[in-house]
């Protein structure tokens, strides 16, 4: 191709005068009084006259716009030497696993051809080039020798650059350019290594963004009309109703009408009180839950971001103290308890007012936690499939967010219908696989609960069954598909898709916490209700305490062996087994303790930090910080302009910073989202009697209890503490 060459020097042009080889050619550049420019233009130009040799021409237009380049930076102007200057060079610190350099994405695409011959703009591009190395390749890593695919997955290099082109070159022309190139490296190493260039077009850049499309249009539409509705409500709130209902009821319309008052709902959510029948401590459990939800994802995204000391994290997985990001996913059991506990003790609070059971309340309950989860999450996927694109820009910024909105335009049916952790490898949303386990968890959850009501013994006996199988199923999942680890460890992608898929999302591998939560559940209702007397001494309470924090702690920590990258699996294979089979139950058990002595005075500083007053407002936002994380994650991560260096004190305080911003965005999303929506699914699926005051639901979201029965006004103090500290917020 004719325009392979130019293509090629172009980029070479400025990394030639940092890496050439040949010391002798660089002499003689530096003594030439034409300067570093005039020698760049020489070899294009060379490069040009080159291009007539060639039979056909692929991209005319690109060989043009090159000319122009050419011809402008021999003159000096400033815009054709930034398209130069914007190109990435070999990246300092390879070494180090420095395999990025995106280049000067804004500089690249802020760049205008003031030729009206030709008019365009600067192109930014990421240029993989993809070295293949022997296979048995191996590097010393913390004392350590390990293969190349150890540490990458394959024996496949990748170096990603950023490159700055004319806008009317075609990704397919240049990527031909460079693979020109790649045929002359193989034949100069022997076949040692392979050499080959991959340019995606969405990996190339313009500083004009694609126009809005149908469903942008749509989205923004509904967000509108919320937004309008939530000024009109909160209008009439302070101007009219809060004057014109000081000595009468309201009605249902007036309760409707007033249920998007941000005012209102901003002083429920704000509301530190407590009530009487409350289980303080979950409250805290929550935040602290998700905090570590956010935690864990903010360490996951460090190996998609441009990291510029890769090899530095190889040996980071020898300090123990990464366990407490390894075993995040700790906290998802954290709330499969809650969620389990709150079902069953609502479930027994229901039983003790109505001593009839039929199927039709189980539909009636699926029906209410369907109505009340599901607006707020269709609302994140709605905005993650279409508007999130929008929201910045930045040279990874196809390459992250581009199938993060694919996965929900076209998966998102599996959501809605709660499926989407079953046998699907690419699914909407990365932390949404929670939320359809932990409905199917609530669907379930009768076929243990109505024994434990009906008949103790034998609920039991199927209690400890459950505990038995859940154990028993990801021990086996282990064993059988040769898994080291609860989660993936490896870099290889379809090894790590097959750990997802057989032990990582589906439901029978993760349902320990929440039977071990229903059963919490049940021995909490029958010590309230004064049917099981709850006594111990001091020593008694100090060695459940210890024994607790022991358990917890091998949890934690007793799978760091398993996540070495020198890990001899057929030699230990039984502890890893054992690790993943037993780690939920020991942390279950661990909870079970905390919760229960908590809420019967055995608690200590433990209690009275957990049951901070402050953790109630912050309690109430753990669902939306849920949904909404994600996201706000990942705007940061995939507008980078540049690599970041890895460490502890950047993760921590970038997580930190990701807290902040989640609670301010969650609180928005939950006082137009959220707390609207839940109101009026009680107005029309529980009314009740006109009230003198309108106090919307409580705003977390409702994984909580079944709600058999529309509450009345005797279960109104129970409704509005289950509805506070439901549990659908992992």
């Amino acid at each position: 191709m004719r325009i392979s060459f130019v293509l090629l020097v172009f980029w070479l042009g400025v990394a030639t005068t940092r890496h050439v080889r040949d010391q002798r050619l660089l002499r003689k550049v530096v003594q030439d009084n034409t300067g570093i420019i005039e020698w760049i233009v020489e070899h294009i130009e060379e490069a040009i006259r080159e291009l007539e040799k060639e039979s056909t021409i692929s991209n005319y237009e690109c060989l043009v716009g090159m000319a122009y380049v050419v011809q402008d930076v021999a003159k000096g102007k400033f815009w054709a030497i930034g398209m130069i200057d914007s190109s990435a060079k070999i990246p300092d610190g390879i070494l180090q696993a420095n395999f990025n350099d995106l280049g000067v994405y804004d500089q690249c695409v802020a760049i205008v051809n003031p030729n009206p011959e030709m008019p365009f703009t600067g192109m930014h591009c990421l240029v993989d080039f993809k070295i293949t190395v022997p296979a048995d390749m191996t590097f010393e890593v913390d004392g350590s020798a390990l293969s190349i695919t150890t540490l990458l997955g394959s024996n496949v290099v990748t170096l990603t650059l950023g490159h700055c082109y004319p806008s009317v070159c075609k990704p397919s022309t240049i990527q031909d350019a460079y693979n020109l190139l790649a045929g002359r490296v193989g034949s100069m190493t022997n076949g040692s290594y392979n050499l080959e260039i991959a340019i995606d077009p969405t990996d190339c850049h313009l500083a004009d963004r694609d126009v809005l499309q149908t469903s942008d249009w749509l989205v923004l539409m509904v967000i509108a009309m919320i937004l309008f509705t939530a000024a009109l409500s909160t209008t009439l709130d302070i101007a009219y109703f809060r004057h014109e209902l000081k000595d009468r009821r309201a009605t249902m319309g007036e309760q409707a009408a007033l249920s998007f008052s941000v005012f209102t709902n901003g002083k429920k959510l704000l509301n530190l009180q407590q009530g009487a029948d409350s289980i303080n401590c979950l409250n805290g459990l929550k935040f602290f839950s998700i905090g570590w939800v956010v935690l864990g994802h903010r360490y996951r995204y460090i190996a998609q971001e441009p990291v510029d000391n890769l090899i530095k994290m190889a040996p980071a997985l020898k300090q123990w103290s990464k366990m407490v990001i390894f075993s995040a996913p700790l906290s998802v059991d954290t709330f499969f308890m809650i969620s389990g506990l709150l079902n069953m003790y609502q479930f027994m609070r229901t039983r003790s007012k109505k001593r009839s059971y039929s199927p039709v309340e189980t539909i009636v309950s699926y029906i209410h936690r369907f109505v009340r989860i599901t607006p707020s999450y269709a609302m994140a996927i709605a905005f993650t499939s279409t508007l999130l694109y929008r929201m910045g820009d930045g040279p990874e910024w196809d390459r992250m967010i581009r199938p993060v909105q694919n996965d929900c335009k076209t998966g998102w049916w599996y959501n809605i219908l709660y499926i989407n952790n079953i046998g699907i490898d690419n699914y909407c949303m990365l932390q949404s696989w929670y939320l359809s386990a932990d409905m199917q968890m609530f669907w379930a959850a009768p076929l243990l609960m109505y024994p434990l009501w009906r008949w103790p013994i034998v609920g039991y006996v199927e209690t400890f069954l459950l505990l038995g199988a859940s154990v028993a199923a990801p021990l086996l999942v282990s064993l059988h598909f040769e898994i080291p680890a609860p989660i993936p460890v490896t870099a290889d992608g379809d090894r790590k898709n097959l750990i997802m898929r057989v032990l990582y999302l589906p439901t029978w591998t993760k349902f320990t916490s929440y039977v071990v939560g229903i059963f919490l559940g049940y021995l909490l209702f029958k010590i309230r209700d004064g049917k099981i007397d709850f006594k111990m001494n001091k020593v008694t309470n100090m060695v459940l305490w210890l024994g607790t924090a022991g358990i917890m702690l091998f949890a934690v920590f007793g799978g760091f062996p398993c996540f070495q990258l020198d890990y001899d699996y057929e030699k230990n294979k039984f502890y890893s087994a054992f690790y993943i089979g037993f780690y939920r139950l020991f942390w279950g058990i661990g909870l079970f303790w905390i919760i229960l002595a908590c809420d019967n005075g055995w608690g200590g500083p433990v209690n009275g930090i957990l049951s901070w007053e402050i953790f109630g407002p912050l309690g109430k936002l753990t669902y939306c910080i849920y949904l909404i994380h994600v996201g706000v994650m990942l705007v940061g991560v995939a507008s980078v302009r540049h690599t970041i260096y890895y460490s502890d004190y950047f993760e921590v305080h970038s997580f930190l910073g990701d807290m902040v911003l989640c609670v301010v965005v969650a609180a928005a999303f939950s006082l137009l989202f959220e707390a609207p929506l839940m109101t009026l699914e009680k107005l029309v699926l529980s009314p009740s009697k006109p009230k003198k005051r309108v106090v919307p639901v409580n705003m977390s979201s409702d994984t909580e209890a079944i709600i058999p029965s529309a509450p009345t006004e005797n279960d109104s103090v129970l409704l509005k503490r289950h509805v506070r500290a439901d549990t659908t917020q992992l």
